[in-house]
Order: structure tokens, then C-alpha cells, then sequence
């Protein structure tokens, strides 16, 4: 049961299709055109959707790009799912309305159907993956630039009292003037005692903090830190913080073992860069910064 709980595999959502189905779609959804589907999640289904006016083939002049994204249609009936999807509308929307960068806008939601959905402007840019082409990020002015954007969408979701719960690369999109922050899906509320996972725990092993790995400890704002470090790592050394794609060894390398050293990877880059990621990775939440307001003063003296 363990086993089949744990995502290995990031998922991510752009503009470029990644998925096949044999289900087709409704083809609108209000007054939203489904284009193409994007991806297929343990929860949803994800289209480039544009706005339709309400006559054959009319649309905008100059179309924005837009993401749709709905329960998937067997899960309707499925107790709780229908509740996950309505709560990450409901948090999606309200951080939308910050109108801060790091989160797309909603601008259009239907919660009251049996399948509900809402719609998203698309983030301006790329997955960062695709960014860098398979390559490390050599910028770090450009790293000071998503990292604190990424660190504004955070402070707006623990403001708000939640845990995003799965910062990864794929979830970063990123362009040369700022980084957006995507996919609330696997949020959860801080604070909480240590979840009941009997049905298993959301989120990417490849990034998650050791205490989100183990059943009998909770987690508070700091496990979103390990999570963006890990991903940061990823970034500037072009590998990830623990490679490999067995899941058992994954999550023994989270708890236990040490990352290989920034800086002996990248000697290129600045120590005080290489001091604040592995700051992010400590194993005990305590060790970690206690704020965003922390991180980004470490990050300023970069």
C-alpha cells in the first residue's frame, strides 16, 4: 500500500500536450473551448481551453492563454475527491486575488456542477527543466529572481494557512523576469496533527521533507522550505538532490542520508548560495529558517 502511495514521477503542467486519452472530452465547459488536453493528474484533467462567445468559431482577437482544469469525470462519485478539488478552487482563487506574479489568475470557476472546474490564466513562460534545456542554471542573479518569487508565493500560502505541499520543478514556471508558482493540488492545512495516511501522502518524493515521510510527525511551513531547496538544488546543479527511481531508497535518502556538496558539485558558484540551499535541506525542520523573511535576507547578502 506504501509503495503504490508514492508519486515517483513529477507531473507538470504547460502548454505542450502530455498526455493521450481515449476519453474525449466535452468539448466546452461554459463558455470555455476545449483546445487540447495538457495533462492527465491523480485528481484532474488539465486542457488549453479559450474563451468562446457563444457563436461558431468566435473568439477573441488577440486570445490569451488559458488553463482549464476539471475533477476527472470517474471521480464524481468518489467520496472526498469532489471536497480535495473544491478546496484547492477555493485556495487557487483566493491567492489569485494577492494579484502578486508568483500565482496565475482565476478567471472563471463553475463549483456548484458535479464535476467542477475552473479556469487560469497560463503562467507566462516554461517549466524551469525546459528552461535550462538539460543544463544547470549559471545565472544567479536569475536564481535571486525566481527564488524570491517563489519565496512571495510562499508567504502568501502560509499566510494563508497552508502548506503548498509539492514545490518541485515542474511546478515552477519560469521566464527571465519572474517564476510562478502552479498546482495547489496536494495543499494541505498547517497546523494539522500528523495526517492519517492510511490512503498515503500527496506530494513528489523527490522533493518532500523527511518529517512529510514519516506518518508520526507533522509538518508545519519549514517543510515547504526542504521542498523549494531541493528543487533550487536541482536547478544549479542540474541533478537532482537524491537521483534514482526507486521509492523506498528515495525516502531513506530524505531521512537519512547527506546531499552531495553544492559547492564541490558547482565550485563556480557562490559558498554563501551553496550555505543557504543546504540550510533549506536540514533533516530537522528546527534547523532550517524559521521564516521567508529569513531566507530572503540570507538571499540578499548573495
Amino acid at each position: 500500500m506504501f509503495r503504490s502511495a508514492i508519486q515517483t514521477r513529477p507531473m507538470a503542467i504547460g502548454l505542450t500536450p502530455k498526455v493521450s486519452s481515449n476519453r474525449t472530452p466535452a468539448q466546452r465547459l461554459g463558455r470555455w473551448k476545449l483546445i487540447q488536453p495538457l495533462h492527465r493528474g491523480p485528481l484532474t484533467n488539465v486542457y488549453q481551453a479559450r474563451c468562446w462567445y457563444g457563436k461558431e468559431n468566435q473568439f477573441p482577437a488577440a486570445p490569451k492563454n488559458y488553463i482549464l482544469k476539471v475533477l476527472q469525470p470517474e471521480l464524481i462519485h468518489t467520496r472526498g475527491y469532489r471536497e480535495l478539488f473544491l478546496k484547492e478552487i477555493q485556495l487557487t482563487d483566493l491567492l489569485s486575488q494577492t494579484k502578486l506574479p508568483s500565482f496565475s489568475e482565476v478567471v472563471d470557476k463553475n463549483t456548484e456542477s458535479a464535476s467542477p472546474w475552473m479556469v487560469m490564466e497560463a503562467a507566462e513562460g516554461c517549466e524551469v527543466k525546459q528552461y535550462l534545456e538539460g543544463d544547470k542554471l549559471s545565472s544567479t542573479e536569475l536564481f535571486k529572481v525566481w527564488m524570491k518569487d517563489a519565496l512571495l508565493a510562499l508567504t502568501a500560502i502560509h499566510e494563508q494557512g497552508w502548506l503548498h505541499g509539492d514545490i518541485k520543478p515542474s511546478n515552477l514556471i519560469v521566464n527571465e523576469t519572474h517564476a510562478t508558482l502552479i498546482d495547489l493540488g496536494s495543499a494541505q492545512p498547517l497546523g494539522c496533527p500528523p495526517r492519517s495516511r492510511g490512503e498515503g501522502f500527496s506530494g513528489t518524493i523527490h522533493y518532500l521533507a523527511p518529517e512529510r515521510l514519516d506518518f508520526n510527525l507533522p509538518c508545519d511551513h519549514r517543510s515547504d522550505y526542504y521542498s523549494l531547496g531541493a528543487t533550487m538544488y536541482e536547478v544549479l546543479a542540474g541533478t537532482p538532490l537524491f537521483p534514482g527511481q526507486d521509492a523506498f531508497e528515495i525516502v531513506n535518502y530524505h531521512r537519512f542520508a547527506q546531499p552531495t556538496s553544492l559547492q564541490k558539485l558547482c565550485p563556480e558558484l557562490c559558498p554563501r548560495l551553496c550555505e543557504l540551499v543546504h540550510t533549506l535541506l536540514e533533516k530537522e525542520p528546527q534547523d532550517r529558517p524559521s521564516s521567508t523573511e529569513e531566507i530572503l535576507q540570507h538571499l540578499e547578502s548573495v
